[in-house]
């Protein structure tokens, strides 16, 4: 069965959901019986559309080249919004666009659009969770359609996925996770001697950071991460000014240099924790144990914690992160849509 997908956002994970399809693509139809299909890509520039399937190789040598899928064969200068999702003629909207924590968009406008036209949502941004998560999930139950977004916490990390199904029949008491890799790259680097605008300038070069970093470093995007998780596995209806947030810009070389005589380490945390009814959030630099499961993570490697009642501490860590290690936790939901819907064939 042939899925159509519509790709909004060609950054790192929008390519990297189509180097896996150029690499992977028949494997993944022999493997799940479904063919995917990019139907639709936009960016910043315009669109490519067509409806027999773009090929993704030639997208990534457009957006190389001219900065925008607008040039690429089937490109559109200024093609975008509902225009765009209408051309496309996708079932599935995987929306991976740059967005803030101010409006969310363009995310939230290409979201509420795809769901009007009867499309599935498959997310890696976080803004529209972030702002509008009771919303956004009241409008898709509405209309029958889901979303998914294990790729906004923490990818690859499966965090969403461990806490929907892993953990069912148990209670979850707490979560805490180094969600975020670029801060732990930045931490590493200042433990082996770099200072912190050397730390965030190694970052950048490896291609983890931004050029302002100050979303990471400042923990807005880790806050952001346990907002999602306080609201999706929690139940709560937290916003990103209830959580508690302090980055690692007041970390210093002190500071890591003791911690590792005392064999600690000192990391970014995200952390939501129920306290009687109430469901509290941080984000922060925390102490731990350089052989416990969050205290052994160098670089940009990234993990999770369960703490449940039945079974004690549960846990995931992954050294891989980036563009394509995000893409295939998008794929990931999009495999598990398609169970969901019975698209599958195998």
């Amino acid at each position: 069965m042939d899925v159509r997908l519509a790709l909004t956002g060609f950054g790192n994970v929008g390519q990297g959901v189509a180097h896996l399809l150029a690499g992977r693509g028949e494997e993944y139809e022999n493997r799940y019986g479904i063919r995917l299909l990019l139907t639709g890509v936009a960016d910043r520039g315009g669109a490519a559309v067509d409806a027999a399937g773009l090929n993704p190789d030639s997208l990534i040598a457009a957006k190389k080249d001219h900065q925008s899928v607008a040039h690429h064969e089937h490109g559109e200068a200024g093609l975008q919004g509902q225009a765009f999702l209408e051309a496309a003629g996708a079932g599935v909207l995987i929306e991976a666009a740059s967005t803030n924590f101010d409006d969310a968009e363009p995310g939230w406008s290409y979201v509420r659009s795809a769901l009007s036209l009867d499309m599935d949502v498959v997310l890696a941004s976080k803004g529209a969770l972030v702002l509008h998560f009771k919303e956004l999930m009241a409008d898709a139950r509405e209309r029958g359609k889901r979303v998914m977004f294990a790729g906004t916490v923490g990818a690859p990390v499966p965090v969403l996925e461990l806490a929907g199904t892993v953990l069912v029949g148990s209670t979850i008491e707490a979560v805490e996770g180094i969600l975020n890799g670029t801060t732990n790259q930045i931490l590493t680097s200042m433990e082996e001697g770099a200072s912190y605008e050397d730390g965030v300038r190694r970052a950048q070069e490896l291609g983890i950071a931004e050029t302002d970093p100050t979303l990471d470093v400042d923990g807005w995007d880790a806050g952001a991460k346990a907002v999602i998780i306080a609201n999706a596995v929690f139940g709560a209806d937290l916003a990103l000014d209830d959580v508690t947030r302090e980055g690692i810009r007041g970390v210093t070389a002190d500071d890591l240099a003791k911690a590792r005589r005392e064999g600690n380490s000192i990391r970014l945390i995200a952390r939501v924790e129920r306290h009687g009814e109430e469901v509290r959030a941080s984000v922060g630099p925390m102490t731990r144990d350089a052989g416990e499961t969050l205290g052994r993570l160098r670089n940009d490697q990234m993990g999770v914690v369960f703490r449940t009642d039945v079974l004690g501490l549960v846990s995931s860590t992954v050294e891989a992160a980036g563009g394509v290690p995000t893409a295939l936790t998008v794929l990931r939901d999009v495999f598990n849509l398609a169970s969901q819907r019975g698209w599958r064939e195998r």
